[in-house]
């Protein structure tokens, strides 16, 4: 599945992918509200920003720990649902 971003578009990406028998499911950008993922991305996001706030730059280490924090409780709420 992709969204149409340019790096999707290039003619070898194009060109290997139908090698490879691969179908492409083109994703409108416009509809990020509809991919699962991108509902989680968000959710993440604001869940470290209220819990952590808006730290500029945060060492690898600290995002890690922050994500995979966030993740956890991600998957308990929706699984919950």
């Amino acid at each position: 599945m992709q969204d149409g971003a340019p790096a999707y578009l290039v003619t070898d990406i194009i060109k290997e992918l139908e090698e490879r028998g691969i179908l492409v499911i083109c994703w409108l950008l416009y509809l990020l509200d509809l991919n699962l993922i991108e509902i989680c991305w968000d959710w993440i996001k604001d869940y470290i920003e209220d819990k952590y706030g808006l730290e500029e730059n945060p060492s690898y280490d600290k995002l890690r720990v922050y994500v995979k924090e966030a993740w956890g409780a991600l998957l308990d709420i929706f699984l919950q649902k």
